[in-house]
């Protein structure tokens, strides 16, 4: 693509273009070993990964745009974008069932910080 007179961003293009194209190929190939419905898969994983993929960057683009443009506003960008992505994630990504796992995770993790402490006193 640089080869032809394309701009650094084509070559980005291209990449994300065969990317879903190999995507799709292995899907389809995959399909019939393991009985997948694509339009399950489709909601399940493709439609909640986008809502929260749009959502999160929508939040940070209008954020991003009302801040200065300076390093503290990046950094707090940064990481205010983060947070919303883990947030959007959490609450849009994930099944019930999903957030439970996580839920149990971290109170496994928040048990053995908590008793750690106090096994240091």
């Amino acid at each position: 693509v640089l080869k032809i007179g394309g701009t650094p961003v084509s070559v980005y293009i291209v990449h994300l273009i065969i990317a879903a194209l190999a995507f799709l190929a292995r899907l389809l190939i995959i399909r019939p070993m393991i009985n997948l419905s694509l339009r399950q898969f489709f909601l399940s994983v493709i439609l909640p990964s986008c809502m929260v993929c749009s959502l999160a960057l929508t939040v940070s683009y209008l954020l991003k745009s009302v801040l200065p443009n300076n390093m503290m506003c990046s950094i707090v960008v940064c990481v205010f974008s983060a947070v919303i992505a883990a947030m959007f994630a959490y609450l849009l990504g994930l099944t019930k069932g999903e957030r439970n796992f996580v839920n149990n995770k971290i109170k496994v993790a928040y048990n053995k910080i908590v008793t750690r402490g106090r096994d240091d006193n």
